[in-house]
């Protein structure tokens, strides 16, 4: 890249928890040959404690930050990359306005059904959802699905196939809306 040149655009996984955003990165960034961020991920590297003890000891605000910073480096990255992004970001303005400036945003959704299913078979645990599963999964999705449509470039529904099936009907996705994915230098 010279310095002329537009920086890359990175491309950028978001929706609800559960949805698939972490294996999914992966397995796209796998099948492109890039490197893959999980926000997420990094926060936990750089607090050395996991998500739930941030939120318990540092409140959610702290947590939103880190998240914030960890998005801003993983956009400034010389490189195209995929990055997973935890289901909270789009809540921030600025995380949005990264997000728009820098990645091309495909929002991975499905029914609560799939992800109260997802959610209650996996070992990760989510301060915003316990207690009430299901009634905290419809109020943060009443909450940021508008925001999820507002920044997202392709929306792709994911909760029908297992993650290798999953991922390339994602993939197709990302090919037909972006024929050029693989060289990632051209505007959205």
């Amino acid at each position: 890249m010279t310095p002329s040149s537009p920086p890359p655009l990175h491309l950028a996984f978001i929706g609800m928890a559960g949805v698939g955003k972490s294996a999914i990165s992966r397995r796209i960034a796998q099948m492109l040959g890039v490197d893959v961020v999980d926000i997420d991920a990094a926060v936990v590297d750089a607090a050395g404690r996991p998500i739930p003890e941030i939120f318990a000891t540092d409140g959610e605000a702290r947590f939103r930050q880190m998240e914030t910073d960890a998005l801003r480096a993983a956009l400034e990255r010389p490189d195209p990359t995929v990055i997973a992004t935890g289901g909270g970001i789009v809540e921030s303005h600025t995380n949005r306005d990264l997000l728009a400036r820098r990645a091309r945003v495909v929002l991975l959704h499905t029914t609560d059904a799939v992800l109260v299913e997802r959610l209650r078979n996996s070992s990760n645990r989510r301060p915003l959802l316990e207690g009430d599963l299901e009634a905290n999964l419809a109020a943060l999705r009443q909450r940021r699905d508008y925001l999820y449509r507002e920044v997202a470039d392709l929306a792709v529904e994911v909760g029908f196939f297992d993650l290798a099936g999953t991922s390339g009907v994602v993939l197709a996705a990302i090919a037909e809306r972006w024929p050029d994915t693989e060289s990632q230098e051209s505007p959205r």
